[in-house]
């Protein structure tokens, strides 16, 4: 039995007003059918066409096709019913048809109501607590008995990434469903691709689709778009079968398509036709408009409705003086309207019009009028006027519609200073005039904002900024940046339209806003706005509020936290007991419900069963169940050494197992099961190994073991691989739960699961405080000296007091790190080139610490003796040997290959450049505008030795998995990385899953998190360059600010060295740095 789609968009309006009067096509549909009956044939169909050609008419006369409403023609036999799996129409005229969130969740809902085995895969692997389902079973009658199936009532992918949601809602089932071999094709139909691209964000409907190779083969797309090479270029990737409306051959059947459409038109309206002078035939009239029409049948529809509200008779000579193409329809209209009147244009249309052509969704009346500060009775008669060009539900009383244009292309023409000549609307104007209607009249008084106001003026604000010069570019971005930053706003957000996603996001335009502000007073603003951003995540998307309010007994406002996590089932499930357990105090009733809840899911993977008996044994005020046993206490020498070896320090040598061969330490039979219920059979981490032992010391040895368990916590958070990351701390959890202390089972086991929580590691934000001091120093400010010199010694003698011997080492590399951001502050200042020379080579030389973290630390002071110019190529050469050294020291595997792959990448590409032809600013302008682009990718090598692993029976072995891999499907397994990403990133080499690579063969790794580095890598290039201008060198590095922003660490180093560069002397705006900084 199928299933009509079911939309989460009603787009029925939508779709009957584009097919009204429609006729001809056929060739188009006989392409599209030729396409079908083609199911190994090209993935897309992509049919293109200028504005008003018509592509969403036949893309809504597909969707009739499909829905049986209206059949084709005889000889198209694959447009039957239901051939179209899925449709989506884009309209910039509401956000939420080009959200693609939205896309993914409208695809999905309507896969799954066609598709019974698609929406049993979408609950299997979706049924996150970020993605809401709502399930129905649904049991129908069959030959035979009873078949149950389900039914997806409503779907919600929450904030995760638009990414990250097309995958789990859209493409896994979609594997699923062709596992079973069910379906041969899927047809998903997509219309107005080039609006998808004005949503504005980093990822949009059309950048999903441009990765619809590593959909199954049997997905395939009916897409539609103005020919903008902003679509076509990553669909051509894939050789699309491709038509055009407006070009070539396309052109002219369109021309004839349109002349039939008269035709067609004076039989259905036969006074048009008796207005027809006596030598003017039908088949005359129809050519000429065609001629004029050029094949566009937005123009026709304009120019026939102009025509029937005419009385005069229509003759060859009018037809002369009719407009031509579709910019001259709407000048023709405006003509008519105003009638020469220019006062009544500026005043009465041209604000209304201004308004609506940069409306990020439809308006009523009253906001209108509040916008454009006009009586309501004003705008109603404006848009009686404009009602032709206008889209409006008029089923609803008049105070309720909300108007939109009809078609982009008019707000396109309006936009346009040369195409609209005196009926121009300026952009800027109209953006400005919408922020200064909340800015200025409801200037703190947040509660008199309406939705609209408090989810697009960040957006107004800085699209009028954009169009604008200097310095009225520089005042708009700061009144943007005052609006995002204010408390009050974004407490306003936060009650009003509930979506912290968005709010970052206008954090984040912010940032880009004010990045490309060359302003000399934009300094401070990108300094505020780029720590503020660092702040609100940490304030709004950290773990620790979770189990605050837990303890506070405010468990739906703990959940309701918990909500804007991505985490695995398992770990949601965790985290959720224990909100449950450290509620019970204050509130125990909430507690147990929600105990209750999460106890009505699957409790596995273990130690999940584990965990419940702690919560219930609080919430009956019972002892808990006696758990697993432990292993014997290690000796304080052996956990020490434990905890030395998995942060990379030299341990001593046998000690650890030489322990452990004198006993049985082995995870049990439930919890290798769970390993295997979570994806990796043979896991390679050895926290199932010292999870028990430094328990087990912890519970000899509270005081001293509660210490070594944290250090060992602290070593995994370093791993910013949250998969492999938090496998091992699954492992650690199972060893907690065997403590017999309730309190410090739950504290411990709130503490680890933070740390599963957490999305990276420990950072450094020292740098920008020191690089401050010495802007204030070279200002003249003898106290910033003092304050310099003063954290200089500290410093030093911090680092002097360093013993590998006694287990005092660089354990995080801060040590590192804080003496090379002093070098680089110290580099601009007078007479300083002792103090550099000091600080660079005790960095050089203090002991070693955790290998995770001095791999980048030691990146960092490459970097530094750059921009220092101390030592030189043999100076660098040694930080980066010693970087790679670290990188193959770590000792999990995938945190040890992925942090190689890094120090690969930076050693063969960013250090090591052709001495001709390689531009930094060009690079970092690349890097700037799309940081997910091969050239910017780690770097692994097949048939990496990583020679400079110190090996030892303190020391773990790598994965065979990893040293052996040399195809593509292999290093994505070994990588813990989607294979399709890997076919992305090496698409220019051809190679095959399966194609076996020579040793050598350097494969793009995917890595989100290296963009930041490479951002600090070009900001320290640019700072060292002697050739480059001085106010070139400021762009350059403020540009990368935003690249750096989601790695606090990186970001220090951009912020830091972009001061360093810009050297202000401004007491004003030195002020403003330093209270940024302390802010």
């Amino acid at each position: 039995m199928k299933h009509s789609p079911r939309m989460m968009i009603d787009f029925s309006a939508y779709i009957a007003d584009r097919v009204r009067d429609f006729t001809g096509r056929k060739w188009v549909f006989q392409a599209v059918n030729d396409w079908l009956a083609w199911p190994g044939g090209p993935r897309f169909f992509v049919l293109t066409g200028e504005p008003g050609s018509g592509k969403t008419a036949i893309a809504s006369r597909l969707v009739q096709f499909s829905q049986g409403t209206d059949p084709p023609a005889n000889g198209l036999p694959h447009l039957s019913p239901h051939f179209l799996s899925a449709v989506h129409f884009c309209s910039a005229r509401d956000r939420r048809w080009i959200n693609p969130h939205i896309f993914a969740e409208s695809l999905a809902l309507q896969l799954a109501a066609r598709y019974p085995a698609y929406a049993e895969a979408l609950v299997e692997k979706s049924g996150t607590r970020q993605i809401r389902i709502e399930v129905e079973q649904h049991v129908q009658q069959v030959e035979g008995g009873q078949v149950a199936g389900v039914v997806i009532k409503q779907l919600d992918v929450g904030d995760i990434p638009p990414e990250d949601a097309f995958i789990r809602v859209v493409r896994e089932p979609l594997e699923a469903l062709f596992n079973q071999g069910i379906v041969e094709q899927v047809i998903v139909l997509v219309d107005g691709l080039d609006e998808a691209l004005r949503y504005g964000r980093d990822v949009n409907i059309v950048s999903l689709l441009s990765e619809a190779e590593f959909l199954p083969a049997g997905v395939r797309f009916i897409l539609t778009s103005r020919p903008e090479i902003a679509v076509l270029r990553p669909l051509r990737r894939l050789n699309p079968e491709e038509h055009s409306l407006t070009t070539n051959d396309g052109l002219v059947r369109s021309r004839e398509d349109v002349k039939q459409h008269v035709l067609h038109t004076l039989v259905a309206h036969p006074t048009l036709t008796d207005r027809l002078s006596a030598g003017l035939s039908p088949e005359d009239f129809a050519t000429a408009v065609r001629d004029k029409s050029d094949g566009n049948f937005l123009y026709v529809r304009h120019l026939l409705e102009m025509l029937a509200t005419q009385a005069h008779e229509i003759t060859w000579e009018s037809l002369d003086e009719l407009p031509v193409g579709l910019d001259g329809i709407y000048i023709e209209f405006l003509e008519r309207l105003v009638a020469g009147d220019e006062e009544t244009w500026e005043t009465r249309y041209a604000p209304v019009l201004g308004t609506l052509a940069v409306a990020q969704e439809a308006l009523t009346e009253e906001q209108l009028a509040g916008f454009i500060e006009v009586k309501k009775s004003g705008v109603r008669t404006a848009l009686k006027a404009l009602r032709q060009l206008l889209d409006v539900d008029e089923s609803l009383p008049a105070s309720q519609r909300a108007y939109t244009l009809y078609h982009r292309s008019f707000a396109d023409f309006l936009l346009d200073a040369d195409r609209a000549e005196e009926y121009w609307c300026e952009a800027a104007e109209a953006h400005q005039r919408i922020a200064s209607c909340f800015l200025e009249r409801q200037a703190g008084h947040w509660d008199a904002w309406d939705e609209y106001g408090v989810r697009y003026t960040a957006t107004h604000l800085a699209e009028a900024a954009k169009e604008r010069d200097q310095p009225e570019q520089h005042e708009l971005t700061a009144d943007l940046v005052t609006l995002v930053l204010d408390p009050g706003f974004q407490q306003t957000h936060q009650r009003k339209v509930g979506d912290l996603a968005a709010l970052q996001d206008d954090l984040k335009l912010a940032l880009r806003r004010v990045a490309v502000d060359h302003n000399p007073a934009a300094l401070p603003l990108v300094v505020r706005t780029a720590l503020a951003l660092v702040q609100f995540r940490r304030a709004q998307l950290r773990p620790e509020p979770i189990f605050e309010l837990a303890r506070a007994g405010n468990v739906e406002a703990a959940e309701g936290r918990l909500d804007l996590f991505s985490v695995e089932p398992h770990w949601r499930r965790a985290a959720a007991l224990t909100v449950a357990w450290l509620a019970a105090e204050q509130d125990p009733e909430e507690a147990r419900a929600l105990r209750d809840r999460i106890a009505g899911e699957p409790l596995s993977p273990w130690p999940l069963s584990l965990l419940l008996d702690r919560v219930d044994a609080t919430l009956n005020n019972t002892p808990p169940p006696l758990p697993p046993p432990l292993p014997d206490p290690p000796p304080p020498e052996v956990a020490q050494s434990i905890v030395a070896r998995m942060g990379g320090l030299k341990a001593e040598s046998g000690l650890v197992m030489e322990f452990v061969s004198g006993i049985r330490v082995q995870p049990s039979e439930m919890l290798v099961e769970a390993l295997e219920i979570l994806g990796d059979a043979a896991p390679a981490f050895v926290a199932e190994q010292d999870g028990p032992l430094l328990v087990a010391f912890a519970v000899a040895e509270p005081e001293q073991g509660d210490d070594y368990f944290q250090q060992y916590l602290n070593i995994h958070a370093a791993n910013n691989y949250v998969y492999y990351r938090n496998l091992s701390l699954w492992l650690l959890l199972d060893a907690v739960l065997r403590h017999p202390d309730q309190v410090w089972t739950r504290d411990t086991a709130t503490r680890l699961i933070t740390t599963a929580l957490t999305g990276a590691g420990l950072a450094f934000q020292e740098g920008l405080p020191f690089a401050v001091l010495a802007s204030q120093t070279l200002a003249g400010q003898a106290s910033a000296r003092e304050a310099l010199d003063e954290r200089r010694q500290q410093a030093l003698a911090d680092a002097a007091a360093l013993d590998d011997a006694r287990g005092r080492s660089d354990s995080w590399g801060a040590h590192k790190r804080r003496l090379a951001a002093l070098a680089e502050a110290y580099s601009i200042l007078p007479d300083s080139a002792h103090e550099v020379s000091e600080l660079v080579g005790l960095a050089r030389s203090i002991p070693r610490g955790f290998a995770g973290y001095l791999a980048p630390a030691w990146l960092t002071l490459a970097e530094t003796i750059q921009v220092c110019r101390h030592g030189n190529w043999p100076a660098i050469d040694h930080a980066l040997s010693e970087a790679r050294q670290s990188a193959h020291n770590i000792q999990d595997t995938i945190f040890c290959a992925r942090t190689t792959a890094r120090v690969n990448a930076m050693q063969r590409r960013w250090w090591h450049w052709p001495a001709n032809g390689f531009s930094i600013a060009d690079a970092a302008a690349r890097l700037s505008q799309d940081a997910s682009t091969p050239e910017f990718a780690a770097l692994h090598l097949v048939g990496e030795a990583y020679e400079r692993r110190e090996w030892g029976p303190d020391k773990l072995e790598l994965s065979p998995t990893l040293r052996n891999a040399n195809t593509l499907k292999m290093l994505a397994e070994a990588y813990q990385q989607p294979l399709s990403e890997f076919q992305r990133l090496n698409r220019d080499h051809a190679w095959t899953p399966d194609d076996l690579l020579p040793d050598g063969a350097e494969v793009n790794v995917p890595d989100p998190e290296f963009a930041p580095l490479l951002a600090a890598r070009f900001a320290a290039e640019a700072l060292a360059d002697s050739t480059m201008a001085g106010d070139e060198r400021v762009a350059l590095i403020q540009s990368l600010v935003p690249v750096a922003a989601s790695n606090p660490t990186a970001l220090d180093a951009v912020l830091s060295r972009l001061l360093l560069a810009a050297r202000p002397a401004d007491t004003e705006a030195l002020d403003a740095l330093a209270d940024a900084v302390h802010q």
